[in-house]
């Protein structure tokens, strides 16, 4: 899970006294979003977020530490709370982890078409075409790839990114 009940339980409390001694400071120097607020509402509405992103969270190929500083941005938009500090202690996801190459720029890299490069990606267990649907993301993928959701033209689904790791892995398959 993204978030603990527990920890979720010590934010909810952090952020309502956070919100109390904001309170008490004055209602000029608050957001226009926190004066309209009242306690009750700002507890169901980090509950609310916070239930989001475990939703998301539980999604394949999501990262968590990515959805967490999602959750505490959206939080921090939808509230004006400032949790710039929290967001700092979350990990930093690594330049070279993040997936940038789709099946055609692979292709384009190894000499080949995309729909080689995917079948080379299928063959080593990396993904899988479902009969009618989209390629997907194996466990054995995620070392070199992820699954990035997008909507397009009224059309939801995902992406495979990957990495440039994958590449060397091609080759070496040949």
């Amino acid at each position: 899970m993204l978030i603990s009940a527990t920890f979720q339980a010590e934010l909810i409390h952090h952020l309502d006294d956070e919100l109390s001694k904001q309170m008490a400071v004055a209602a000029s120097e608050q957001t226009a979003k926190q004066a309209r607020l009242g306690k009750a509402s700002l507890k169901d509405t980090i509950a609310a977020i916070s239930m989001i992103g475990k939703i998301v969270a539980e999604v394949p190929g999501v990262k968590p530490a990515m959805v967490a500083a999602a959750t505490l941005a959206c939080i921090a938009e939808n509230t004006g709370l400032a949790l710039d500090t929290m967001r700092q202690t979350l990990p930093a996801e690594a330049p070279e982890a993040v997936g940038k190459l789709n099946a055609s720029q692979i292709g384009k890299e190894l000499g080949i078409s995309a729909i080689a490069a995917n079948r080379r990606l299928a063959l080593l267990g990396f993904q899988r075409k479902p009969e009618g649907g989209d390629w997907e993301l194996t466990e054995a993928g995620t070392t070199h790839g992820e699954a990035i959701p997008f909507t397009r033209n009224g059309h939801a689904g995902y992406q495979i990114l990957w990495n440039q790791s994958v590449i060397e892995v091609l080759r070496e398959a040949v």
